[in-house]
């Protein structure tokens, strides 16, 4: 089966951290509010695609996964390796 790749792990958390910075600066002018909406669209269509368990399809935590690069992850649902590569 695949890896996940490390460029699409990156890209989800530009895309939370984008979220943040939009979001606390969207109190001041509420303009901002849209880019922080699209980073959390970017995020989520992320996670849905690329975030998931090569096995079974299942939900894995984006620090879960930086922690994978690393160290030896097992799935939490199907116990097989997750490996997150380039």
């Amino acid at each position: 089966m695949g890896n996940i790749k490390l460029k699409h792990v990156i890209a989800a958390f530009l895309c939370i951290v984008f979220f943040v910075i939009f979001l606390f600066m969207g109190f001041g002018n509420w303009l901002l509010f849209i880019p922080a909406v699209c980073a959390i669209i970017g995020y989520v269509v992320i996670d849905k695609r690329y975030l998931r368990c090569p096995h079974c399809g299942h939900f894995i935590n984006l620090d879960f996964l930086f922690y994978a690069r690393t160290h030896i992850y097992h799935c939490k649902h199907c116990g097989k390796i997750v490996k997150v590569d380039w």
